[in-house]
């Protein structure tokens, strides 16, 4: 016996369904991820600035109240062990307002900034005519104890 070729399909038949196709749904994450990692990118890069403060006699000042300034709007910060992280189209301008430094503004520039603020030692005097503590040392009594009595 001979093997006969498959009969030809007719021309009235169906064609013979197709596979089914998954969709992709990763064409649209890109989509989303893209946005965000050029985001991401821009605040580690050129938008982020550094701002590391030493005060005059060379010292890394602990915590400290700033003012950054943009237009009309402004936002008080504590820095971390004399360090501010900000973006700069975000702010345009850091100063300085504890009371502890002498009042100075910076423009916002560069991707990191060295800035010497100066010691108030004027404050420390004042408070040192009138009996005040200016910074209190171990072992000084509770100046809110006093108050309280």
């Amino acid at each position: 016996m001979i093997d006969e070729p498959p009969p030809l399909p007719s021309p009235h038949a169906e064609p013979p369904p197709l596979p089914e196709r998954k969709k992709r749904r990763w064409p649209y994450a890109i989509l989303l991820l893209v946005p965000i990692a050029a985001l991401i990118a821009l605040y580690l890069g050129p938008l982020r600035v550094e701002v590391d403060f030493t005060d005059d006699a060379g010292h890394v000042p602990g915590s400290f109240e700033v003012t950054l300034h943009s237009g009309r709007s402004q936002k008080k910060v504590m820095t971390e062990d004399g360090r501010l992280t900000l973006i700069r189209g975000l702010w345009r301008e850091v100063e300085v307002t504890d009371l502890s430094y002498i009042r100075s503004s910076h423009p916002v520039h560069g991707g990191s900034m060295q800035l010497v603020i100066q010691r108030n030692t004027l404050l420390k005097l004042k408070h040192a005519a009138t009996g005040q503590p200016s910074v209190p040392q171990r072992g000084d009594p509770d100046p809110r104890e006093d108050r309280e009595r």
